[in-house]
């Protein structure tokens, strides 16, 4: 980025190296404290994201786990019905 020249008695001045170079080093520190901002932002976005993830995930693993619970306990009362009904079958197939 050049440094704009100035206007001195009617004269179109242009800065010296060191003031050029001082204009060119502080666009670039503002520059990067904007794109440090940014960044700062975007991770504080991230880490809210990444909490909310995981709390849905925890969610998730919990009615998984209720799921498979109650899975097992359907499976085990099916087992229970087949094992009633074989005793009726075999109690009513008995001869008298």
């Amino acid at each position: 980025m050049e440094a704009p020249s100035e206007l001195v008695g009617g004269q179109a001045v242009q800065p010296s190296a060191a003031e050029t170079k001082k204009a060119k080093r502080r666009q670039k520190m503002e520059d990067t404290q904007k794109q440090l901002k940014k960044l700062k932002a975007d991770y504080a976005k991230l880490v809210k994201s990444e909490a909310s993830s995981s709390e849905i995930l925890d969610r998730l693993k919990n009615d998984l786990e209720k799921a498979r619970e109650a899975k097992r306990l359907q499976e085990q009362n099916v087992e229970q019905h087949k094992l009633m009904d074989q005793h009726a079958s075999a109690t009513f197939a008995a001869p008298i």
